[in-house]
């Protein structure tokens, strides 16, 4: 590997195991939800439970691989990080909710209990701002490998198309 690659390869390696360790959590979210929930689980609620947990092992197989230049490992990023998308944004979707209820609340204890700037109310947007960002860099390393794929030449022995 070149020495030009070994940033973008890291970095793409740690935004995916991040992504997958927070995606993790969603997905053990997502079960206790469905778990306490009364009413049984839909066809919708599994679906997205089935997900996100393909994203976990997409994003765990795709960070693993990061260091490779096989297109299959950035297009394994890109779909987990596509996939684990709704379950980021319900997550978010949930904690914009309670930041409206306490910041509409007239109660002084429950302002001063839930304070909109500890880091769980910024966990909570994190995995979505990480996906994002797993989708934009996972483009960005596929664009990289397809580029240097193109610049290779041909093997020799091949003969050239004539038109």
């Amino acid at each position: 590997m070149k020495a030009a690659r070994w940033p973008l390869s890291i970095a793409n390696a740690l935004l995916l195991a991040c992504c997958a360790w927070f995606a993790w959590h969603e997905l053990f979210g997502l079960m206790f939800g469905m778990g306490e929930s009364e009413t049984s689980p839909s066809l919708l609620s599994g679906a997205l439970l089935l997900v996100t947990a393909l994203g976990v092992v997409g994003f765990a197989i795709a960070a693993l691989g990061a260091f490779s230049r096989v297109r299959a490992f950035g297009l394994l990023g890109l779909a987990s990080a596509i996939a684990a998308l709704p379950a980021a944004a319900i997550f978010a979707w949930q904690e914009i909710r309670v930041i409206i209820s306490i910041s509409n609340s007239t109660d002084p204890w429950l302002r001063s209990w839930y304070q909109a700037h500890t880091w769980n109310r910024v966990e909570s947007f994190l995995p979505l701002v990480l996906d994002f960002a797993a989708i934009c860099l996972s483009v960005l390393w596929l664009r990289q490998v397809a580029r240097a794929n193109a610049l290779r030449s041909p093997v020799k022995g091949s003969a050239k198309l004539h038109s």
